[in-house]
């Protein structure tokens, strides 16, 4: 069920439809944690990821990408890499925006 939820997600995402993406994975993600079903449950972080920093909301995107990379870490997944060096290049728009980037829905860079 948490999968059909994150891609029903994803599919809201594809469409630029961020807050209905972002409700479809919070589903997702509870779900996922009430069966402790970690990797589910960052699935559905990773897309929230993508619709926060499309929303402008770059620290809700940083502080979900940074437990998306610990899970990385922790599993040895194969996108470690990737995300980690998306995560330096998000603290990096976060740092330059400074401190209105934090805002919830403020701004976009």
């Amino acid at each position: 069920i948490a999968d059909a939820w994150r891609m029903i997600g994803r599919t809201y995402a594809v469409q630029h439809k961020y807050d209905e993406a972002v409700a479809c994975c919070r589903t997702s993600q509870a779900v996922a944690e009430r069966s402790g079903d970690e990797l589910r449950a960052g699935g559905a972080r990773y897309v929230m990821v993508q619709c926060y920093e499309e929303l402008g909301r770059l620290q809700d995107a940083a502080d979900l990408l940074e437990q998306v990379v610990c899970m990385d870490r922790k599993y040895h997944l194969p996108k470690l890499e990737e995300n980690t060096k998306r995560l330096e290049v998000l603290r990096a728009r976060l740092a330059q925006a400074g401190p209105n980037a934090s805002l919830h829905g403020g701004l976009r860079t």
